[in-house]
């Protein structure tokens, strides 16, 4: 499949947001996710015999947790290690999908929910000549 055809019709809509708004959400959800017990589940998966080499143990979050667990990096080392990965991989998928001529993108600000909202809704229902079942949240 080339990436400017589509397999289905349908309108296709990309939110976009300034990148220092974006890291900052990346780094705040890297966090929590450290907070919720992301070391914990690292340290089970590998009690349980699961070998460090496991596909399921390469995303990221997982890949960078081991060494903490192992003693060789700290807690802080390993979070700032997810984030920055984390931040790599949204600046390439955005690479990625900003060559896709297909896609709508809304530029979603801080405090504006309801201009991007109204914006993507008004988008969808001309996408389809104005006739569509658009239910509201």
């Amino acid at each position: 499949l080339k990436s400017d055809s589509l397999l289905y019709d349908g309108p296709v809509i990309g939110i976009a947001m300034d990148r220092a708004v974006l890291y900052d959400r990346i780094n705040k959800r890297v966090h929590r996710m450290i907070e919720a017990g992301l070391p914990e589940e690292v340290k089970k998966l590998l009690a349980s015999g699961l070998s460090e080499k496991a596909q399921s143990l390469k995303g990221i979050g997982y890949k960078e947790m081991i060494p903490v667990v192992k003693g060789e990096l700290s807690l802080e080392e390993g979070e700032a290690l997810i984030q920055k990965n984390t931040r790599h991989f949204a600046k390439r998928q955005l690479t990625w999908y900003r060559r896709m001529p297909y896609i709508h993108w809304v530029e979603r600000g801080p405090s504006e929910e309801d201009i991007w909202y109204r914006e993507i809704k008004a988008y969808v229902i001309s996408y389809f000549g104005g006739e569509t079942r658009w239910k509201e949240k």
